[in-house]
């Protein structure tokens, strides 16, 4: 079942075209949604850990010593990757075939381009966890599509693309919900 995040920061976007550094064999469209940790986005959390969970165990009588779940404490990660403190990371990917669908909040129509996508900005996204058998036991989240919200600051250490000055006209200052932010 697809479930939309709340708002999170991009962390290593890859929307537009796969992520080939490790070959064309792994290719994978993928981003890491940093989720900062409040009583709100907590409860959000707790909700989708409650969703895996009951995942796991439709798929497996005994939980696997070996399972990957790939939802992580971001306070867990700080010390390689210190922008994840105080945050929940959740690593969303899809296959070549597959791509997930990108928006922009103000303007849904328009066709995304790279410049409009850069780490460290904020998006909405729609993923799923499923689960997989081959090569080990774990969880993995689908991307299915990304809305992308507002810019941010970037991320030390990444390297950013895009021109934030560009992207900026095309984002209003309007709220959307759950319900209504693909429509």
């Amino acid at each position: 079942m697809s479930i939309v995040t709340p708002e999170a920061r991009m962390s290593y976007p890859h929307l537009l075209k796969p992520d080939t550094r490790f070959g064309e064999e792994s290719a994978k469209f993928k981003v890491n949604l940093v989720i900062p940790k409040n009583a709100e986005n907590d409860k959000w959390v707790e909700e989708f850990k409650t969703q895996i969970i009951e995942l796991v165990n439709s798929q497996w009588e005994k939980r696997p010593s070996n399972l990957h779940i790939p939802q992580l404490d971001g306070d867990k990660m700080a010390e390689k990757q210190p922008e994840y403190e105080g945050n929940w990371v959740i690593k969303a990917k899809c296959n070549p075939d597959h791509p997930p669908h990108v928006f922009l909040k103000s303007d849904k129509a328009k066709k995304v381009e790279a410049r409009d996508i850069c780490q460290g900005d904020w998006c909405r996204a729609e993923i799923e966890p499923r689960v997989y058998t081959k090569m080990g036991n774990g969880i993995y989240i689908l991307l299915h599509k990304v809305l992308l919200v507002r810019k941010g600051e970037p991320f030390a250490g990444q390297g950013g693309s895009g021109d934030p000055a560009a992207f900026d006209k095309y984002f209003e200052a309007t709220e959307s919900s759950a319900d209504d932010m693909f429509a």
